[in-house]
């Protein structure tokens, strides 16, 4: 599935996608687009494409995965120090490395991607990931783990001031996730979050003081208070100045999501903000009481 600019949408259409595949993904590497960031190709490694085709909701019930991708943001590491973790944890299957549009000589950051041997259905999609995430790990490379959502748009090589590309180009065969310990770790990742309790993981009021609920957080007029809020990029997301860092302000590099029955997000790229979320803004501004329509109740 694929699509052009961040704001593309066809919710509310009943028409689909585009389609992608893996066969034009060398030639997009060498060949990159030079557009800005919010008007370039993007991809979802889905073979799904239905209006719908953004939600993560749909990808993880209706979506097949012929592809992992992930982001490595932070290290400013060469392109050869990832060949080797990729070459290992792939088992020598192929992969695509890419910098993205906003890399520079002094910031170098990375997108690659992994074909697949074996499509993977949606619902394993994130747990897949996650896994493969957690193996570079090892290896010393920290990818962004939010990449990992079923309906995480991945951009097409796109370039900025700096480019570079890397493939492993003498591998005969697409990486068989299936059959390498990552398919086990994945499954058994599924299966506990199936058979877990349920509860409200956004919820952990032990860890926050503030009275009010905050699935009734009004995000938005919350950051235009402190002066943080800059435009809206597309249905409940939008785009704002990292609270942490008032020198940083690329739109698109720090996000927050309106409400949807849970906490509303908070995602931010920059390597100062990695492990922080929503509940690290409410400690820092303190004030989100203020803008919830509701005040949080135990016996919800």
């Amino acid at each position: 599935m694929a699509g052009v600019g961040i704001a593309e949408t066809r919710k509310g259409s009943t028409l689909c996608y585009r389609g992608f595949d893996m066969a034009s993904m060398l030639m997009r590497v060498r060949n990159p687009q030079c557009v800005p960031k919010r008007e370039g190709y993007w991809f979802i490694p889905s073979s799904y494409r239905g209006p719908d085709g953004r939600s993560h909701s749909a990808q993880r019930k209706h979506g097949e995965f012929f592809a992992v991708c992930g982001d490595v943001d932070v290290g400013n590491l060469e392109s050869e120090a990832l060949w080797k973790p990729l070459k290992t944890v792939t088992e020598g299957g192929r992969w695509f490395l890419y910098s993205t549009k906003s890399t520079t000589q002094e910031d170098k950051r990375w997108r690659f991607v992994v074909p697949l041997a074996r499509p993977i259905l949606g619902s394993h999609y994130k747990a897949c990931a996650t896994a493969l995430y957690d193996a570079l790990a090892g290896f010393g490379i920290q990818c962004d783990y939010s990449a990992a959502r079923a309906a995480q748009i991945s951009y097409l090589p796109n370039k900025g001031q700096h480019y570079e590309w890397a493939s492993l180009e003498s591998a005969q065969h697409y990486f068989d996730l299936k059959g390498s310990p990552l398919w086990d770790i994945a499954c058994d990742a599924v299966s506990e979050k199936k058979a877990a309790p349920s509860y409200r993981p956004q919820d952990p009021r032990s860890h926050v003081s503030g009275k009010g609920d905050y699935s009734t957080l009004d995000i938005v007029a919350w950051f235009k208070s402190h002066g943080h809020y800059l435009e809206h990029l597309e249905r409940n997301v939008h785009a704002v100045r990292c609270p942490f860092d008032h020198e940083i302000n690329t739109t698109g590099d720090c996000v927050v999501f309106e409400a949807d029955g849970s906490w509303p997000g908070f995602d931010c790229k920059h390597s100062t903000c990695q492990g922080r979320n929503i509940r690290d803004v409410l400690a820092l501004w303190g004030d989100a009481d203020a803008f919830c329509s509701q005040e949080w109740r135990a016996e919800r």
